[in-house]
């Protein structure tokens, strides 16, 4: 719609394609109606052909292994517990993990390896689910899309860390001062 790599609210995208908003927001049928004025104008060849090419490396189109997880009582806790430990798919050893990265809210992703089978990309999916959480795993090969995906998730990872470390550093400097 607009060539920028981002998602827009209802009203956004309205306004962007100069359509008058409803003055129902938020109630179903309003929404609705409005949604189909702007599917009305999108290219959905285009945009699911996109993608399709943007995300099927991501998406692990050759999933390996899926696992679920059920009765978590806490998502920290469930990536260094038994989610976490992930035994290799040709000899069942546990694989050598690296460090889970954020992906949004609820992803996390992470490579992991065989000494003597190779490397692996993890995806993980918390959810909660009444009191607990849940988790949904899944494997695939690392091919070059994912391995720069991964190390640009993880690079910006370290950069976000190290900026609230060094934001909490001058927030001490500035305590003690």
């Amino acid at each position: 719609m607009t060539g920028e790599n981002r998602q827009w609210s209802l009203a956004s995208g309205l306004e962007k394609l100069g359509l008058a908003p409803d003055d129902a927001a938020h109630d179903a049928l309003h929404d609705a109606r409005s949604t189909a004025q702007i599917a009305a104008r999108l290219d959905l060849d285009k945009g699911i052909a996109g993608y399709r090419d943007a995300t099927s490396a991501l998406l692990c189109a050759d999933v390996l292994a899926s696992a679920g997880f059920r009765g978590l009582a806490d998502p920290a806790a469930a990536l260094e517990g038994a989610v976490g430990e992930i035994p290799c798919l040709v000899c069942g050893r546990p694989l050598e993990r690296g460090e889970w990265v954020e992906q949004n809210g609820e992803k996390r992703i992470a490579m992991a390896a065989c000494p003597e089978h190779g490397r692996f990309f993890v995806r993980l999916k918390l959810w909660r689910t009444g009191k607990t959480f849940s988790a949904r795993r899944t494997l695939c090969r690392p091919d070059e899309q994912i391995d720069a995906f991964y190390r640009e998730k993880a690079s910006r990872a370290r950069q976000r860390a190290e900026k609230r470390c060094a934001d909490g550093a001058a927030g001490e400097q500035a305590g003690e001062n």
